[in-house]
């Protein structure tokens, strides 16, 4: 009865001890089996999270192995959703090992390779691919031509096309409508880099004139006021 049963070793009507935290096991500081008595959370009828604690009051056990995610399939940080890799406890949390890159829709193999359900030109990642369109992609960039249904608003130059970046040159480089958009037009001439309208880097369009052998578009861009075969002399 009572106490003298097995089953009411670690109670704390038994052991003299008291339950701080109103869990059920006494502190273990004088004799009971809690070995956190001000955390209802933490005694040994408690799972073991993967928390960096010792939730089950058992020193032995390893932390997460009560954790319901631990050991099974998942999808890393990647933009793809292909469950490569196994949920595991680290450093006192979940992590998952998939830690592969990106998987891209490839348009013509007939599998879904970034395993969003979508194979591919049902898949949008492939939208204007030369293999959903029926139309060429002459000059090789992976976009088709737009004058058969495509997205490449200039079938000829590899450097044009929706996914290039938009350059100041007065072109629609990036197939968007619009041109040198986006403030790319705007020189720093500090940065140490050709941008904007420079002709050089830091130098020339707005920015100070360039010194002999740099490049240059008009007189106005060099110091002597000449340029000659873009390069100021």
């Amino acid at each position: 009865i009572d106490c003298a049963d097995s089953d009411c070793t670690s109670d704390p009507a038994c052991t003299g001890c008291p339950d701080n935290d109103g869990d059920g096991f006494a502190d273990d500081a004088c004799g009971g089996t809690d070995c956190d008595d001000t955390n209802v959370a933490i005694n040994p009828g408690a799972a073991e999270l993967c928390d960096g604690l010792d939730n089950d009051c058992s020193p032995g056990s390893s932390d997460g192995q009560d954790e319901p995610q631990l050991g099974l399939a998942c999808d890393g940080t990647d933009t793809d959703v292909c469950v490569e890799g196994v949920f595991s406890c680290d450093f006192g949390s979940l992590q998952c090992s998939d830690n592969t890159s990106s998987t891209p829709e490839l348009c013509a193999n007939g599998s879904d390779d970034d395993c969003d359900g979508n194979i591919d030109c049902a898949d949008s990642d492939c939208t204007g691919d030369p293999a959903c369109t029926g139309c060429p992609d002459n000059d090789g960039d992976g976009f088709a031509d737009d004058a058969c249904g495509g997205t490449d608003c200039d079938d000829t130059n590899v450097a044009i096309n929706p996914g290039a970046a938009e350059l100041c040159d007065s072109v629609d480089n990036d197939c968007d409508g619009q041109t040198d958009e986006g403030g790319v037009c705007i020189a720093t001439c500090s940065n140490g880099i050709t941008d904007g309208d420079e002709t050089d880097v830091d130098c020339g369009g707005s920015c100070s004139t360039c010194n002999a052998g740099k490049s240059c578009l008009l007189d106005s861009d060099c110091s002597s006021g000449t340029c000659f075969a873009d390069v100021c002399l």
